[in-house]
């Protein structure tokens, strides 16, 4: 991801994409009714990581870009981001999180 969608999919606590998919489904099926059903299944996926653990680090780099975006937060509503140069990969986003001493054991 660049640091513009970290900062758009991840800046949000709980963004839901649910209303751009079911839009974007409408434009296909002229309208049909076949998006109905996704409402509430998005937006709750990432920030879960958030049961298990008390800090998360996103490290991200587009292939559109040479330099990585780093996003990190304790899930209290607050986040950085940050320029990150020299990843050991050369595009992807790797997810880092720092477990609940009570949820160790389920790594």
């Amino acid at each position: 991801m660049t640091r513009e969608e970290i900062i758009d999919n991840l800046g949000t606590i709980a963004k839901s994409g649910s209303q751009d998919f079911k839009k974007a489904i409408e434009e296909v099926d002229g309208g049909a009714g076949s998006s109905e059903s996704i409402i509430g299944q998005f937006g709750v996926g990432f920030y879960s990581s958030f049961v298990v653990s008390d800090h998360v680090e996103v490290l991200s780099k587009s292939a559109k870009s040479d330099k990585g975006t780093r996003w990190v937060s304790d899930g209290c509503g607050t986040y950085e981001v940050s320029d990150v140069e020299n990843l050991n990969f050369k595009r992807g986003t790797r997810i880092t999180l720092k477990l609940l001493p009570e949820s160790r054991e389920f790594s």
